[in-house]
């Protein structure tokens, strides 16, 4: 299957009428997620939200001038209620605080080229990825099965979890383990 422009523009259009929780994407799940970095970020801050979907962490970032990008119009139309959203593939301006790309790093093939982009945009990228390390469906290309082979394939960067705080998993204690995604910050 080729996801292109319209594919994502479709997924999404079915996202939305399922708004608020979203069918599968479970917003109101992904929300504990989404305010971990949120609280990471913290405010007056420039961000960044890279394949950002609906953009649904601009609810969670206050005070932040947020920009971002998709590959769907139907999802830059949505997002743009939380910031300044472009259909693009790029990260585009500069100087922000983080870049942040939530739920996509598991579908490009160059993870790391990508890690290295971003980081000439900002000195904190932060991706939360799926905790089910499968590399099927939308994830055939995850570079990784393990993170053993994530560490070693990102191994050029300091990578830091915002999900565990002193071995303490941050997510409530009632939010079922596959909405549970990890949290990593990559820096050089």
């Amino acid at each position: 299957m080729e996801y292109d422009n319209k594919y994502y523009d479709n997924k999404w259009v079915e996202v939305i009428k399922q708004l608020p929780k979203g069918g599968l994407y479970r917003f109101d799940l992904r929300k504990h997620s989404y305010q971990i970095i949120a609280n990471y970020i913290g405010k007056d801050k420039k961000v960044f939200d890279y394949a950002c979907g609906l953009g649904i962490i601009g609810k969670y970032l206050h005070n932040t001038d947020l920009y971002g990008c998709d590959f769907s119009s139907v999802a830059v139309e949505f997002a743009s209620q939380f910031g300044k959203f472009e259909v693009s593939n790029e990260v585009f301006g500069s100087d922000y605080n983080f870049v942040i790309a939530s739920y996509f790093l598991e579908h490009t093939k160059e993870p790391v080229k990508w890690i290295n982009d971003a980081l000439k945009k900002s000195d904190n990228v932060i991706c939360s990825i799926p905790n089910d390390f499968r590399q099927q469906g939308e994830h055939i290309d995850m570079q990784w099965n393990s993170w053993e082979s994530f560490n070693d394939l990102f191994k050029e960067f300091k990578i830091k979890r915002l999900d565990v705080l002193n071995d303490k998993n941050l997510y409530p204690n009632d939010i079922p383990q596959a909405f549970k995604h990890p949290i990593v910050e990559f820096t050089r």
